[in-house]
């Protein structure tokens, strides 16, 4: 177990790393992981892109299922920094992605658990691990919007 936890900290961080390019929005970053290898990452872009839909999460699934020339993104697994809000987790769902691994859990938009379960809705059940590296995570959005509150943006 020790082993497997170790695994999905070292992708979390890249994802952290990830989460760093996403300038003036919320840091937030994704990969998504096939055969021990990254196929895509991402980071938010909805801001920079004036685009609602430009979650890391959604922007790393459209690079994973070009990559592999496939919806389905069997066999793999994603990396966030943030549980996923009900739009993300609809598109996790809807991609096929047997696992999902997120840092912070999310007391606002939740949707794997915090506020709501979107796998109540959905048929398809991944496995979901919540909290890897949750205090790393956690702490990139608090420091972004103490930032943001006191740049009084």
């Amino acid at each position: 177990m020790n082993y497997i936890n170790n695994i999905h900290k070292k992708y979390i961080k890249m994802a952290l790393e990830e989460a760093q390019n996403s300038g003036n929005d919320v840091p937030i970053g994704a990969i998504i992981v096939k055969d021990n290898e990254i196929i895509a990452r991402a980071s938010n872009n909805k801001e920079k892109n004036n685009d609602p839909t430009g979650h890391a999460e959604i922007l790393v699934i459209k690079q994973a299922s070009s990559i592999l020339k496939n919806w389905r993104l069997i066999d793999t697994t994603i990396y966030i920094t943030l549980e996923p809000c009900p739009m993300c987790a609809s598109a996790i769902l809807y991609s096929r992605i047997p696992n999902v691994v997120f840092g912070a859990y999310d007391t606002l938009y939740g949707a794997f658990g915090s506020v709501l379960n979107m796998q109540d809705y959905i048929k398809f059940k991944p496995k979901i691990i919540g909290g890897i590296m949750e205090e790393e995570c956690g702490n990139l959005l608090k420091n972004f919007f103490e930032d943001k509150r006191e740049r009084n943006e």
